[in-house]
């Protein structure tokens, strides 16, 4: 009988889709004041520069924290087809009383810029005021084409149960636990929710045991049930803190690569990398000590400032 014929080869699996992201790195932005300017200049002059980058479609993802000349090494990403603004408003306190002062100064800033369509990013840190008799807290504002939002912010509960029971019964009125702000010996949590969207957040609270799993692997068996990692709050607790849109069937992928050489901060490297894997599929998500979180997600949506699919801003995750 005839020898049968040789199986097919099989077909070759398609290659992945890339993903629609351009990672920038930009190092040391450098103030140049004078003695004579205001103390206001140093926060124009990096609102300016980063609205330099807006109008290219870029947006901020990473920056350290201060205003040191050294600090400003970033991170951006274009994946959007719009452009973004930046804005540092000035929330002031009383020197005295600093924290009794501060907290219901920010929430009332935040939602003035919340109304005009301005997200929070983070704090800039502090400075007298232009006048000299007073001083301030700086805190960066960016907008994109989405509609306007509105906050509210709650003291730390002394316990994790509480700390997600709280969140979630905000989650149910459309607030998405944001990041926190700590500001001398205090600190807040802050939510946001974007007006007319029909959004509801849930928040979960859970312990990764390195020695039954890689964090890769937990991180999956989260992202399968529609959780996206948060951060991990610094009150003492060791759980991961994960958010779902629960409006939403997502779901996440997560890899994890390490940085070249071993990089704990943001370099060019980091950047290189990150451009390499979305050709590959995969989203930058986060830093994570020597290495870097990646996503792939399905069924996520949302606008460019509350949707979990897109690279987290730093104020979503660095609580340090």
């Amino acid at each position: 009988s005839p020898a049968p014929s040789p199986a097919p080869t099989p077909a070759p699996s398609p290659a992945p889709e890339a993903v629609n992201a351009s990672f920038r790195y930009l190092p040391g932005f450098v103030p140049t004041t004078t003695q004579s300017d205001p103390p206001s200049a140093s926060v124009v002059q990096y609102q300016n520069h980063l609205n330099e980058q807006g109008t290219q479609g870029y947006r901020l993802v990473y920056t350290a924290p201060g205003l040191s000349p050294s600090d400003h090494v970033e991170m951006l990403v274009k994946d959007q087809e719009t452009s973004y603004a930046y804005e540092g408003r000035a929330v002031p306190f009383d020197i005295r009383n600093m924290e009794a002062s501060y907290f219901p100064a920010l929430l009332s800033a935040l939602n003035a810029a919340g109304a005009a369509g301005w997200s929070f990013v983070r704090s800039l840190g502090s400075t007298a005021n232009d006048s000299q008799d007073g001083f301030v807290n700086w805190v960066l504002f960016q907008k994109s084409k989405d509609t306007a939002f509105e906050y509210t912010m709650i003291d730390v509960p002394q316990t994790l149960d509480s700390y997600v029971s709280q969140s979630n019964a905000l989650g149910q009125q459309g607030y998405r636990l944001w990041t926190e702000q700590t500001f001398g010996s205090a600190t807040r949590m802050i939510f946001m929710r974007e007006i007319g969207s029909p959004a509801q957040y849930a928040v979960q609270a859970v312990h990764w045991d390195s020695l039954a799993q890689d964090y890769a692997a937990f991180l999956n068996v989260q992202g399968a049930q529609g959780w996206r990692l948060q951060f991990r709050p610094v009150h003492g607790w060791t759980d991961d803190v994960f958010v779902k849109d629960t409006t939403q069937a997502a779901t996440f992928e997560h890899m994890i690569d390490t940085s070249p050489g071993n990089e704990l901060f943001m370099s060019q490297g980091v950047v290189d990398q990150a451009n390499a894997q979305a050709a590959q599929g995969w989203r930058y998500f986060r830093k994570n000590l020597s290495t870097a979180i990646y996503l792939r997600t399905t069924g996520c949506s949302g606008t460019i400032t509350m949707s979990l699919c897109l690279t987290a801003s730093e104020s979503q995750y660095d609580l340090e």
